[in-house]
Parts: C-alpha cells; structure tokens; sequence
C-alpha cells in the first residue's frame, strides 16, 4: 500500500523503515477493526472482528474453543484477556462504530500514524522536512472533505474523536504488548511474532 503513496516513496529507506516499524502495528490494527465494521455491520452488541483474512473472532462467545488448548489454560487465557477485550469495545471498536468512519477518514487516520514524529528521532533532516509537507497537505484536504464533502461547517469535535481513536489505538497496542509477554511468561500461548525484528517488544 505504501509504495502508491508518492511522500513516502520519496523517502530514503531508512527513513521509510523508521515510520514503517512504528506505524504497522497500529495501522493493521486498526484497518483490522474498520474492515470488521465494514463486513459486519455497526451494531454495539455485535462483537465479531476479523482475526486476518479468512478467520474471525467472536468476542461475545464466552464458549469459544481454541485449537490445541485444553480446558484449564483456555480459561486462564480468557481471564487474562477479559480486560483488554473490554477496553478494546470501550476505547476503540464502539468508538468507531458511533462514528461510522467513511473511507476518506480511515486514510485521513493512517497517515497521520504512518507520518508521525513523536518518539522517533532517527529520521533525516528531509524526512522530516517531508512529513511537514504531508500533514499539512492532509490538514487542507480534510477542511476542504469536510466543508465540501460532507457540508459540516463546523468539523472540530469530530476531527477532536478522530484524533482519540489514534490515541487509544496506541494503548491498546501497549496493552497487548503486556498480556503477550504474560503469555509467554506463563507459557500459556506460544507468540512467535514477539521475535520478529519488526516489533520492539521486550520480554523484561
């Protein structure tokens, strides 16, 4: 996807490396919740969310099986679990459901995790002088979406609960971090990706 966006192709690979290892996470994440809306529909009760493209979880389903799991440690699973399946309906899916996010929203929330700074102070003098350009091109383009698009005139507390979904994306994403290292403390779930040279995820 990335590859189409001409900002980001400008960038040296380094740079582009950079904004992709602190960005993936939340955007699949994200897109992951979007895309279940999208299928599923918005219903708050409905608590499906597509796991990847060809299976599904069913968070309302307390009797849920997992391959390979027996009995005992599928419910220490589920109780470790049970607080970040709620704050995950509360700060983030239900959210986005009352929102009724369009598409041109969705890649508004993208960019402005792909291109973000904070915390990230590798990046080139250029990159930074790019990002500048971006978030200032996609600042003109959603007044002009909003105003003209969707004729509101005043667009600030929606662009406001916009702005929290990123925000609590990122804490979800902490949180997860968390119970996975409890997983693999307690063996209670093999994580391969917590290996990966992609995430930055420490077993401390």
């Amino acid at each position: 996807m990335l590859i189409y966006c001409e900002k980001f192709v400008e960038l040296e690979y380094v740079d582009k490396m950079s904004l992709f290892k602190k960005s993936w996470r939340l955007i699949y994440q994200l897109e992951r919740h979007y895309s279940s809306i999208q299928y599923f529909g918005g219903l708050l009760e409905d608590q499906r969310v597509l796991f990847d493209d060809t299976s599904t979880i069913d968070y309302g389903n307390a009797h849920v099986q997992i391959r390979g799991v027996d009995k005992a440690t599928r419910q220490k699973i589920f109780e470790t679990w049970g607080d970040f399946r709620h704050q995950l309906f509360q700060l983030l899916i239900n959210p986005m459901k009352s929102l009724q996010l369009t598409q041109y929203e969705m890649a508004f929330l993208i960019a402005q995790i792909l291109f973000s700074t904070q915390g990230n102070d590798s990046l080139s003098t250029k990159a930074q002088h790019i990002i500048e350009e971006v978030l200032e091109q996609i600042s003109n383009e959603m007044h002009h979406y909003y105003t003209n698009g969707m004729h509101l005139s005043n667009y600030a507390q929606r662009l406001i609960k916009l702005t929290k979904l990123i925000d609590a994306n990122k804490e979800l994403l902490e949180m997860k971090k968390k119970h996975f290292v409890i997983f693999r403390i307690f063996n209670l779930m093999e994580i391969d990706v917590v290996k990966s040279d992609l995430y930055e995820w420490s077993e401390e």
